[in-house]
């Protein structure tokens, strides 16, 4: 699950606002959530945070400056959760514990709400005689009943929250004491006594992280390495022998165990972070050290352990699918268990400009730091000291080790996941805040891709019912259904209005676990009672149905969208557990059950869904199956259309749409195994591990294309492929392939292409996090994290930044594996409208041409270097079935030239000929290019031709595009072609000046024929052609457009003016030119005296004084008509009637005034 952070930090004072720490060198000790509370623990005091709408200081235990000098200051702090109580350690090896307890006193309204006071009340006071007085605590650990103590000798020891010691773990310290004792021996035996060099060792226990399901210990020393310990069981029998496991690696500063999944993540000096399996760990001998599941590193992002400093803290997310990395010189990163860097406050070495001394020293008064002015300031730029993630995974508070008495806490989202496509034009993918949803929407079939829109919940239904627990989004993308601690919220993006249930006592009874939208009903899984009657003997049953538990109060609730309120409740269906996951599709409802069954529900409504109507729905339970076994416990769930058959069917497409589902995909955790589930058999077949997420595709049946194709498509047609995401990137399977027996997990090669090799946009990506499909415009939509510098603020901010990868290429790619062109050629028609579906097209043919080996393309280069173009005409490429195969599917469409023409343009010549072979010979192409009106496209096939054929046919093609652009006044086309024309004069031009000898080709190559133009003569006949199209601009005083064509296609007016475009030139009547003029220009006033100013000084240059009188006119230039015309009063009095008795006096008025003042 991603976890991504949206606009700026919130900061808050924290050290009881007092304005200098009692201690001079005060850190801070120990930051977590815990038990619904933030707990901040410093070297001087305890304080407890509560977080509502923002973080509210709710209790402190401050300690005076005598008070400190007697106990000492505090060194180790850990949370006990069995007890619920914080324990901490001094400087005089004295144990304080203290529990949170809630006040009757009320802290003052914060944000629209009251918070009471938590006491932070002092416990026991426990003396450990045991350690003496030479060693020293420098590490604690609360777990089960117990609080594990570690030691700067290597000892741990373990005793009752009460102070009791119950034993001593000495298998650590005597693996460390003998491996030094081994050292020394052999050093001592290498070297004279003289020159022995005695080694100091620090054996100080650091950090301990337990993990109870393992029964096992990290313990990190403060010489840098890490070591596992065996047998650790502190919540039972302490009478067991424990014993060393063995050492995980070297360099450590610290260490973390997530809560769930069985991962230990281990932050070193260098700045980066290994991630173990515990299992792994457990299972590796003494002498060897397990390699890790994988590195978290930056160095791909240019950021060095010189910018990072070594890993200062590690927090995880909730469910352990992130974690945070705090760094200690600079900054913080997050990222996903699979790998992916979901979002990092560091930039690139070399983009945030030194601001000076960064202020890497706290102020006298105690106050945060004064950041620089500057827009290129990043967050956390002097380190991180602690982390801690909320329990609701929407907020991340960090400390800094220059500022122990401000907290920073950064806002995030996560994605609302559906296993489901969204298949409607206006789909919306949805990310979950703490009190808003932000909307990833498809407008008009294209993503937005520059940011989000912020869905706010409304305050009065988010601040009692603080924070968002899930969240779902319609079909339609149209509706949107949110749930907070109580109640439930539907939001109509059509109607722009929000709908809340009507009695806020029904509200206060109703809290939601799950919501699924059901067309225009919301189904939604529920714990609490229920409050109002039920009036149908349908639902009393269900209520109360005999296979379910007394204790039980779990339901499954139905509600039309049109009203929130228990009345008009349409369902309500009993079970026995909280459900893990719900999923529907058309009239079945599929739910999991932990912890390991799946039921599922059919539904019918009767009556129409209108208030007036008084509709009611149907449930009832079709099947149910405990899929209990020795595999990971599931997590999610989805239903295969019903066209699928049993595990045991070949083809797996038999069933009917009226039938049951009889096929779901299962996703289990920990591990990531995807399967699936026949739910009459029962069997259940893996075909991926190591998933973080999945989606079911849409078939062509179900989105509704009404393709006609052949009947050996027409099963593949109704099948639809599952997508999952994991280390390995996005992956593609079709059922029918799993369930026929053939495994996509194992390495296999289908047609002699490996599945992986042939799919390379769906590799991993370090970066970019996939939270959704849309079939509606065949997309893979993926985040990233990005900085957004603002004016107004002293640094950026985070933003998020979707973009989009298409899925067609690998589904068409697959099909034409599989030899099945009917089905791909159905296939690219359904998706002819996509936004993306000609660069889907021309990746597909990228990625053949890029499959073919290094060695094999380099031997045919060699081997036919001399044949180019009978290799085009012979096309003796007989392996390139995927590229021939995707050219027919290609060429009925009206983009097929493009797509070729735009690949060739955009790889290396080399690879033309292949590329060639299948399409066609490039004057082919250019040929019905040329025939369709397609000059943009005919002319880019002119490089092309010259490679091929040389430059005789390509001038011939380029004189043919030219004149056509001329006729259609396309200039900007015109210069291109003129362009391409001179180039080749030129370069032939430079040949025979160079080479005396091949004077002689002036005089063969005007006989090449009518496909053939040397260089030289495509140059004077391209320049006539543009003259001849002047002379016909400047003889219909077409001035705008004889503007266009200076500018855009190069024209030299002057030589025009002075040759051809003299004969033409001349005028018979001022007043009617000046009309024609006037007609030409664009309606704006401003365009076109810049067109007019643009040409008046090429024909006052040339001498056409009557054209320099139009043009002045029209761009009122005082200087250039008074020029003209003062010499000869007669001109003047002339002009000036002309001017006052036409249509034009009143617009030219001024220009009259302007001259008769000069």
């Amino acid at each position: 699950m991603p976890y991504l952070s949206y606009g700026w930090p919130k900061r808050f004072a924290a050290g009881g606002g007092r304005k200098a720490s009692s201690v001079p060198e005060a850190h801070v000790l120990h930051l977590g959530f815990h038990d619904g509370l933030l707990l901040r623990v410093s070297t001087d005091d305890i304080e407890s945070w509560k977080e509502e709408e923002t973080l509210v200081r709710v209790g402190e235990h401050p300690r005076d400056e005598e008070r400190i000098q007697e106990q000492g200051e505090y060194r180790c702090a850990a949370w006990c959760p069995l007890h619920k109580l914080l324990a901490v350690t001094t400087a005089k090896n004295v144990v304080h514990t203290f529990r949170m307890s809630t006040s009757e006193h009320v802290l003052q309204p914060t944000y629209r709400k009251e918070a009471n006071i938590i006491d932070v009340r002092e416990g026991a006071v426990i003396e450990l005689p045991e350690l003496g007085d030479e060693v020293a605590i420098t590490a604690l650990h609360g777990t089960g009943k117990y609080l594990v103590v570690g030691t700067d000798t290597c000892d741990l020891l373990v005793y009752t929250v009460q102070g009791r010691f119950l034993t001593r773990h000495t298998a650590l310290q005597d693996k460390v004491f003998a491996e030094e004792a081994t050292t020394f021996l052999r050093k001592q035996s290498n070297q004279t006594e003289g020159d022995l060099e005695v080694e100091v060792y620090d054996y100080a226990v650091k950090e301990l992280a337990y993990c109870e399901p393992k029964n096992c210990m990290a313990v990190v020393l403060a010489d840098g390495r890490c070591a596992m310990i065996k047998g650790f069981d502190v919540s039972g029998n302490l009478e067991d022998e424990f014993e060393f496991g063995c050492w995980i690696a070297e360099e450590v500063s610290c260490a973390s165990l997530s809560p769930s999944n069985h991962l230990l993540a281990i932050g070193m000096q260098s700045g980066d972070v290994l991630l173990h399996d515990v299992w792994t760990i457990l299972s590796s001998t003494i002498g060897s050290i397990p390699a890790p599941l994988r590195t978290f590193d930056l160095g791909d992002w240019g950021i060095t352990k010189k910018d990072t400093g070594e890993v200062s803290s590690l927090a995880w997310s909730p469910e352990s699918a992130a974690i945070a990395i705090g760094y200690r010189s600079r900054g913080l990163s997050v990222w996903s268990t699979i790998g992916c860097r979901l979002f990092c406050t560091l930039r690139r070495s070399g983009e945030m400009p030194i601001t000076g001394e960064m202020s890497k020293h706290v102020l006298a008064s105690g106050d945060p730091l004064v950041m620089p002015a500057s827009s290129s300031y990043e967050r956390f730029a002097n380190g991180v000291s602690q982390l801690a993630w909320a329990d609701n995974g929407f907020s991340l508070v960090v400390t800094e080790p220059f500022a122990p008495c401000t907290l920073q806490q950064l806002c995030l989202v996560k994605a609302v996941h559906s296993h489901r496509m969204q298949s409607t034009p206006n789909a919306s993918l949805v990310l979950m805040g703490s009190d808003r949803l932000l909307l990833v929407q498809g407008e008009d079939e294209v993503i937005v891709e520059n940011g989000v829109d912020h869905l706010v919940v409304p305050s009065q239904y988010m601040s009692p019912h603080w924070p968002l627990r899930c969240a779902a989004v319609s079909d339609s993308g149209q509706d949107f259904a949110v749930a907070g601690a109580r109640g439930m919220a539907l939001y109509s993006k059509r109607l722009h209005k929000w709908r809340l249930f009507g009695d806020a006592l029904q509200e206060k009874t109703f809290s939601c676990k799950h919501l699924l939208w059901m067309g225009k009903m919301i189904l939604a899984s529920s714990h609490g009672a229920i409050d109002s009657p039920i009036k149908d003997t349908r639902d009393r049953l269900a209520a109360s149905s005999s296979n379910q538990t007394s204790e039980s109060n779990h339901f499954i609730q139905i509600f039309p969208r049109y009203h929130l309120d228990l009345e008009s409740r349409l369902a309500l269906y009993k079970v026995s557990q909280e459900p893990l996951s719900l999923d529907t599709d058309g009239r079945y409802i599929l739910v999991l059950l932990p912890p390991m069954s799946l039921r599922l529900i059919e539904w019918s409504l009767e009556g129409d869904l209108t208030p007036a109507s008084k509709p009611r729905v149907r449930l009832w339970a079709v099947r149910e199956l405990s899929i209990v076994n020795m595999r990971n416990p599931p997590v999610g769930a989805a239903l295969l259309p019903p066209c699928y058959g049993s595990m045991g069917s070949l083809s797996g497409l038999q069933g009917g749409a009226s039938s049951p589902p009889m096929m779901c995909t299962v996703l289990r955790q920990p591990g990531g195994e995807l399967s699936l589930l026949d739910l009459e058999r029962g069997n259940e077949r893996t075909f991926s591990s190591g998933v973080e997420c999945f989606w079911l595709g849409l078939s062509n049946v179900q989105a509704g294309m009404g393709l006609s194709i052949g009947k050996d498509s027409e099963e593949l047609s109704k099948e639809g492929p599952i997508w999952a995401y994991s280390e390995r990137g996005m992956q593609l399977w079709y059922p029918s392939t799993i369930i026929s027996g053939v495994s996509p997990v194992s390495p296999r090669t289908d047609c002699g292409v490996h599945y992986r090799e042939e799919d390379p946009e769906l590799e991993f990506d370090r970066e970019l996090y996939p939270i959704g499909l849309v079939s509606s415009m065949g997309c893979i939509v993926r985040l990233m994290q990005k900085h957004s510098a603002s004016i107004a603020a002293e640094v950026p901010c985070w933003d998020i930044e979707p973009k989009v990868q298409p899925t067609l290429p690998c589904m068409l790619r697959h099909l034409l594996l599989k030899k099945n062109l009917s089905a791909a050629a159905a296939l690219a028609h359904a998706h002819k409208h996509d936004p993306h579906f000609a660069y889907s097209f021309e990746w597909l043919l990228f990625t053949a041409l890029e499959s073919k080996s290094s060695s094999t393309i380099q031997s045919e280069r060699q081997r036919n270097a001399e044949s180019t173009t009978s290799k085009v005409n012979g096309n003796p490429y007989n392996q390139l079935s995927m590229m021939e195969g995707a050219i027919t599917i290609l060429r009925p469409f009206s983009i097929f030239l493009d797509v070729i023409v735009s690949l060739a343009r955009k790889i290396d010549s080399v690879d033309w000929p292949p590329l060639f072979a299948a399409a066609g010979h490039p004057s082919m192409l250019f040929q019905e290019a040329f025939s369709s009106g397609m000059l943009e496209t005919a002319a880019c096939f002119l490089v092309i031709i010259e490679h091929f054929d040389g430059i005789g046919p390509a001038q011939a093609r380029a004189l043919r595009v030219l004149e056509d652009s001329l006729s259609r006044k396309s200039y900007d086309l015109v210069g291109e072609i003129l362009r391409f024309i001179r180039g080749r004069g030129k370069k032939e031009e430079e040949t025979l000046a160079r080479d005396q000898s091949h004077s002689l080709l002036r005089f063969f190559v005007r006989d090449m024929g009518e496909d053939s133009v040397s260089a030289s003569d495509a140059v004077i006949m391209a320049k006539k052609l543009v003259h001849e199209h002047a002379s016909g601009l400047l003889k219909s005083v077409s001035l705008h457009e004889l503007a266009e064509l200076a500018r855009l296609a190069s024209l030299d007016l002057q030589e025009f003016l002075a040759g051809e475009g003299l004969r033409s030139a001349r005028l018979d009547n001022f007043l009617g030119t000046l009309e024609l003029a006037y007609a030409s220009l664009p309606p704006d006033l401003e365009q076109g005296q810049q067109d007019a100013e643009y040409l008046l000084p090429f024909f006052y240059e040339a001498g056409l004084s009557d054209w320099a009188v139009v043009l002045g006119t029209v761009c009122q230039n005082v200087e250039v008509l008074e020029s003209l015309l003062q010499p000869d009063p007669t001109l003047w009095s002339a002009y000036k009637s002309v001017i006052a008795n036409s249509d034009f006096s009143s617009p030219l008025s001024g220009l009259l005034e302007s001259l008769e003042a000069r």
